[in-house]
Formats: C-alpha cells, structure tokens, sequence
C-alpha cells in the first residue's frame, strides 16, 4: 500500500488551488451571464402605470445596452418614471452583474433619473474610482465604456460644474454616443446647463484648439446646444397642442 507523505501533500493540494479559485469565478461569471440574458417578462400595465413593489422587477427585465449606444427602451422607461425607489435596485444590478454592456444600461438608466439617484452618488463613486484610479485589484467597473458614462452620470447628479473636467478628461470626441448622452444629462437642469456652457467656453479658450480637451469641450458643447434647441422645440410643439 503506498503511503501518503504527510509533509508533501499540503504542497500538493496547494498546487491545485489557483485552478479551484478559477473554476469558482468562471462559475460566478456564468451565472451572472445566464441571469442578464434570462430577463423576466412585465406585465404591459406595470410598464404603463410602475409602482414602487414593481421596482425590483422592473430592475430584473432591464435589457443590456446591444453596444456603445444604450436605448431608453419599455422598461428602462418605466424604471425612470418610477425614479427614487428603483435606485438600490439598481445599485445592487450594477454591484452584482459582469456585463459591461449591462453596466451600460443600468448606468444610462440612473442617468435618466438624476438628482433623485443622488442617494448612489458616493457608491457610485468608489466603484468607479476602482477603475480609474487602480486602487484596487478587484475594480469592478472595469471596462472603458460604462466607466465613461458612469462619471457623466456622477457630475450631473452632482449638478458639480467642477466635475466636468474629469469627464471631458475620459471622454473621446469620437465617442459621440457618450458626448450626446452628457449632454443630454447637463440640459436636464437650466442653471447647471448655463453654469457648464461658461466651464466649456473657459477650456476652449485656455486650450490650444487641437488640444484633445479644447475637441472635446467643443463638441459637449456643440451637443448641449443641439439637445437644448430640439427641447425647445419639443415644448413649443407641444404647447400649440
């Protein structure tokens, strides 16, 4: 009968460790995957008229961003109607999903809600700050993209003018699903609208014009205008009627 040497085989089962640890996260990364593509179904009337009850479930159905361009589709507008008591929901799809293209969506959504998401603020901030500034190993969001529209987000549920150059740092003109997103967010409020539009014309003017900071705050720019024209006339249409 062979013998097992005692000393040796805590060596041994050490060995395998990192490949127990790797099958336990791709088991973690698989479950996340099959329960951001298994979205349950709403009712049409929940869509219609949400309540707070409806909140998590409605967080449940949110569909993940198809790329770059999140959609405000039946659900994502159903949960911004609903607003304040669908943010710790949320927060916790945000926290728990592996999908960058969810975080995407999740992170437009709570765009769309603003000043009544400021309660995710600060958490929303540590998250990103595991990403943008590699603090620590575990950074959750770690992809480029939600990591740029998430510090949109964070300056404009701030209403934080001083904020607007950290994103306009990340942002790339070329981008212009995320520009027109910020821009979006900034024109929800008149007085932080105003307030940016100086901060932009300030970088255009102390910047050299091929400065990736002077494009960038020329195109928000360009598209904070473009979104306040076609608001405008929204409201006009719809005072005529």
């Amino acid at each position: 009968m062979n013998r097992i040497d005692v000393k040796k085989s805590p060596r041994r089962l050490n060995a395998f460790v990192p490949f127990i640890l790797a099958g336990f996260l791709l088991l973690d990364v698989q479950t996340s995957i099959a329960r951001d593509n298994e979205l349950p179904k709403v009712d049409p009337k929940i869509l219609k008229n949400p309540t707070a009850t409806d909140a998590e479930l409605l967080v449940a159905a949110l569909e993940p961003s198809r790329g770059v361009s999140p959609e405000l589709t039946e659900v994502a507008s159903a949960i911004v109607r609903l607003g304040k008591p669908a943010v710790p929901h949320l927060m916790i799809r945000l926290k728990t999903t592996k999908s960058w293209k969810m975080q995407v969506s999740t992170i437009f959504v709570l765009g769309q809600i603003g000043r009544q998401a400021i309660q995710a603020a600060d958490e929303l901030e540590e998250m990103l700050g595991r990403r943008l500034f590699k603090t620590d190993p575990r950074q959750h969001i770690a992809h480029h993209i939600p990591a740029k529209y998430g510090k949109v987000v964070l300056a404009s549920m701030r209403e934080d003018v001083k904020e607007v150059h950290l994103y306009l740092k990340s942002l790339n003109y070329r981008h212009h699903e995320i520009i027109d997103f910020a821009s979006g967010l900034i024109t929800q409020s008149e007085p932080f609208a105003n307030a940016v539009r100086i901060e932009l014309r300030k970088i255009i003017d102390k910047y050299p014009s091929k400065s990736n900071a002077a494009i960038n705050a020329t195109a928000v720019l360009a598209a904070i205008e473009k979104s306040r024209t076609s608001k405008d006339k929204s409201k006009s249409e719809s005072t005529k009627q």
